[in-house]
């Protein structure tokens, strides 16, 4: 299996968000990904829907550090 870009897996959140696991939840969940596939992203997820912002906040609800390609890994299946 080829490896899927961590960017577009973070962007798949929007794709595979399921509102009404949601229901009630208002966060902002703040990835910091490093290394090569490294990068910063916001998953807003408020009112039924979530969106994926790159870019650091200020005051996230939660924050995920880790390396890019694990995180990938553990997206997939694989970790």
């Amino acid at each position: 299996m080829a490896d899927i870009p961590v960017k577009t897996l973070v962007y798949n959140h929007e794709k595979f968000f399921i509102p009404e696991a949601a229901a009630g939840v208002n966060a902002d969940i703040q990835y910091r990904l490093t290394g090569d596939e490294g990068g910063d992203y916001i998953i807003h997820i408020k009112d039924g829907q979530c969106k994926v912002d790159e870019g650091v906040i200020d005051q996230p609800t939660v924050t995920l550090s880790a390396d890019g390609r694990d995180f990938a890994d553990v997206l997939t299946g694989r970790a």
